[in-house]
């Protein structure tokens, strides 16, 4: 009788704990940690700007081509200036194991445009006229993949993809001051397409609940693009300039997975 008593006494304490315990365990087994993945509609601003490599080349009425030193004046020093860019973008992100993530987004870039316009004052016969060379880029839309490395609060990613944009290039020679009237007035406006790729890192409600903030550089190669033709006594010209945009960019992106 006296050694139930005492295994009685001994089972008490441990009766008494293991509903605290199960508790426990079942609060520990219910806490989920933060996951990127997920939905989100962004939007932001930064600035960007062009690098240009531009060749120019004058044919005349017997095809014999040579390099004009007109266009050479005119994108021989070239100034990379930046210009103001706003971006709209839209993705999906999935961490397929903790730490590790891969996702798909679209972007908007607008803004002001990126390039150049140049021209130089002269007199032909005593008359006053210039030469201009303008190259821009405008609207562009980029579609990308991305990856990265994660923890609860902070994403670290790189990007590729490929981008669209609307350009413009121009070219005009001995042009009236007055009238705009011009030997030879040159223009081409289409879109070019080609290669982005970018780095970044992103923080978890760092601005505003239930968003995240972006930090973001991209680099996208145009490659080459050109305007050409002839002018109306049979002269040929052609100005071409290899088209590299950079960036800095900052967006706020709102995650529909509840933050």
């Amino acid at each position: 009788m006296l050694k139930k008593l005492y295994l009685a006494a001994l089972a008490a304490p441990l009766l008494l704990a293991a509903p605290a315990m199960a508790a426990d365990y079942d609060y520990q087994q219910t806490v989920i940690a933060p996951s990127w993945t997920g939905v989100y509609l962004g939007a932001g601003a930064g600035v960007g700007w062009v690098d240009y490599d531009p060749y120019g080349e004058y044919c005349d009425v017997a095809n014999i081509c040579v390099s004009p030193s007109f266009i050479d004046d005119l994108v021989g020093n070239l100034d990379n200036e930046a210009a103001f860019r706003g971006m709209a973008l839209a993705g999906v992100d999935w961490e397929i194991i903790p730490g590790f993530l891969i996702g798909a987004q679209g972007d908007y870039n607008f803004g002001e445009d990126l390039g150049f316009k140049k021209n130089i004052d002269y007199l032909l016969e005593d008359i006053p006229v210039y030469n201009s060379a303008s190259a821009n880029i405008q609207d562009m839309w980029t579609v990308a993949g991305r990856f990265g490395w994660a923890t609860e609060e902070t994403l670290f990613y790189g990007l590729a993809g490929w981008t669209w944009a609307n350009a413009k290039m121009g070219l005009k020679r001995a042009c009236l001051d007055v009238s705009d009237l011009c030997i030879a007035s040159l223009q081409n406006d289409n879109q070019i397409d080609g290669w982005t790729i970018g780095a970044g890192v992103e923080f978890r409600n760092w601005l505003v609940d239930g968003t995240s903030t972006r930090f973001e550089y991209r680099y996208t190669d145009f490659g080459n693009n050109a305007v050409r033709g002839y002018d109306p006594v049979g002269e040929y010209y052609k100005f071409s300039a290899d088209q590299n945009v950079q960036g800095f960019y900052l967006t706020l992106d709102y995650r529909f997975d509840g933050w």
